[in-house]
């Protein structure tokens, strides 16, 4: 036998999600008993076959689409070195942090890359929302700006 063999995940089935090993071969189910061929550890993870022509044909965008969310957003909930800040991200990746500064109404940020037009763009509209709609940003609950400040600073140390 070829193909991959997925074992250990929770597989998406059409009736649900199943604890099965699976096999595919030229990028289809082949078997759902696994078996034969090279092996990929899915332990902890869910596996979605269903989803597999969306991701072949996903085509990611060549222009940066950043978006500064909360750092308890889902996006990184799992990943475990999730930084206290929260996080600027450009299609998918982080590439930045930042922190609302209660006492300035703005935003302290910085980034890997460099800043261009739209980066700072995003920031500012993130800022009047945070100013306009909420009054405040936090991490957590606990979250208070004395709390922050250290990180503020560090931010504005690093800002561009």
């Amino acid at each position: 036998m070829t193909g991959l063999c997925i074992s250990g995940g929770r597989v998406l089935l059409p009736d649900g999600f199943s604890d099965v090993d699976l096999r595919l071969e030229a990028g289809c189910i082949a078997a759902l008993d696994g078996g034969g061929g090279r092996g990929f550890d899915a332990r902890g993870l869910l596996v979605l076959p269903a989803d597999r022509d969306a991701w072949t044909a996903f085509e990611p965008p060549r222009e940066p689409q950043y978006a500064l969310v909360s750092s308890l957003d889902a996006l990184f909930a799992l990943h475990r070195e999730t930084p206290e800040s929260h996080a600027i991200v450009d299609r998918g990746r982080l590439i930045g942090l930042w922190e609302y500064d209660i006492e300035t109404e703005s935003i302290a940020w910085s980034a890997t890359v460099t800043p261009d037009e739209r980066l700072r763009d995003a920031v500012a509209r993130t800022e009047a929302y945070v100013r306009e709609q909420l009054g405040d940003a936090r991490s957590f609950s606990l979250d208070s700006p004395k709390s922050r400040a250290p990180r503020i600073a560090a931010l504005r140390t690093a800002q561009p």
